[in-house]
């Protein structure tokens, strides 16, 4: 604590502060990574077997109705 930098720190700059720190930096993002991954999969699992409350077939009717009536598929809806 001489205010004399070490010889393997001369050099590095603003990087010596990370030197050493890689690994338990590598291993903090990879845990963060991890821990995102197994959230998303468990509430990707949890909503996957539930139908969208627009699969009804009375919401079904009204949306082709209302596609028919802005004539929104000319290929095979009233335009044609």
């Amino acid at each position: 604590m001489s205010g004399i930098p070490s010889p393997d720190l001369v050099g590095l700059g603003p990087l010596k502060a990370l030197k050493g720190e890689g690994p338990i930096v590598a291993a903090g993002t990879l845990g963060i990574c991890v821990v995102g991954l197994v959230v998303g999969q468990v509430w990707f699992a949890s909503i996957a077997h539930k139908k969208p409350s627009t699969m009804t077939p009375q919401w079904a009717a009204a949306t082709e109705r209302y596609r028919a009536m802005q004539l929104q598929d000319p290929i095979h809806g009233g335009a044609a």
